[in-house]
């Protein structure tokens, strides 16, 4: 089990929590737009919202794994 620690601060923990959530939103995304692209705009849309749903979920988890 992969464990990352460093000083951590009330602040710190914050703004790791957010760029976490940030960059898996981005991520997810981007990735669920591009694989419904090739069925139609709307498809699209719901896939990367869906995407991105599924980032905000799994960039939090790895903001929790980094404050352990």
């Amino acid at each position: 089990m992969l464990e990352i620690a460093f000083f951590q601060t009330g602040d710190t923990i914050a703004r790791v929590n957010k760029l976490c959530i940030f960059v898996g939103t981005m991520a997810g995304g981007y990735a669920g737009g591009f694989l419904g692209s090739g069925f139609g705009l709307m498809t699209e849309i719901v896939t990367s919202g869906i995407g991105s749903l599924i980032g905000v979920y799994l960039g939090w988890r790895l903001a929790q794994r980094i404050e352990r």
